[in-house]
């Protein structure tokens, strides 16, 4: 039987990496994943590596991120829906180390599972972002439109939220919706006439 606690603890080191407390979140999302490999649960396994990953990654180490990433792909191959997020902190951990052509191939994987699949549990936002962060790093034509359809995406999440609160928290304070939604005015002003 799946112990509650480490659920709970698991949504607790995003809570505190938002909270800017990096080493807190680290030690959490480790602690979960000690639980959850005593548990024999690897989908909460490699959720919980997704997000160790995200940490890592905000926290400056982009090669422990990758490898965190890549064991929360590895072990998310059973949950489909959930994997897209995993492949997408995989392709920004790539990206951040210079490793673009891998980091492409990476993000073109998670958008086109999202596409296949419709929705995924999370991460939406995070995907579509890899991917026209890695388009553009290539100097790609295709990141503007990517982009452009990251933000439609988003902003008809957002249009489902009720209250003019909760809608401006979720595009300014979701790290991933903001960046979206900057890129795509930056983007947009700087692409040719």
């Amino acid at each position: 039987m799946l112990s509650n606690i480490p659920q709970v603890k698991h949504n607790l080191g995003l809570a505190l990496m938002g909270l800017g407390d990096l080493e807190g979140a680290a030690r959490v999302e480790r602690e979960c994943l000690e639980a959850f490999r005593a548990q024999n649960h690897p989908r909460s396994e490699g959720l919980t590596e997704s997000y160790l990953a995200m940490i890592l990654l905000r926290s400056g180490d982009a090669a422990a991120a990758e490898d965190a990433a890549r064991r929360g792909c590895e072990l998310l191959r059973i949950a489909p829906a959930s994997r897209g997020t995993a492949l997408a902190v995989l392709a920004r951990a790539l990206l951040t180390q210079g490793k673009r052509d891998e980091a492409l191939e990476v993000a073109r994987e998670a958008i086109e599972l999202l596409r296949a699949l419709g929705a995924v549990e999370e991460g939406e936002g995070l995907i579509r972002l890899a991917f026209a962060e890695t388009l553009h790093s290539g100097g790609s034509a295709e990141a503007a439109s990517a982009i452009a359809d990251a933000r439609d995406a988003l902003l008809a999440r957002a249009a489902r939220i009720g209250g003019p609160n909760h809608k401006k928290s979720f595009l300014e304070r979701v790290d991933e919706n903001a960046r979206t939604l900057a890129l795509a005015e930056r983007w947009s002003r700087e692409a040719p006439r």
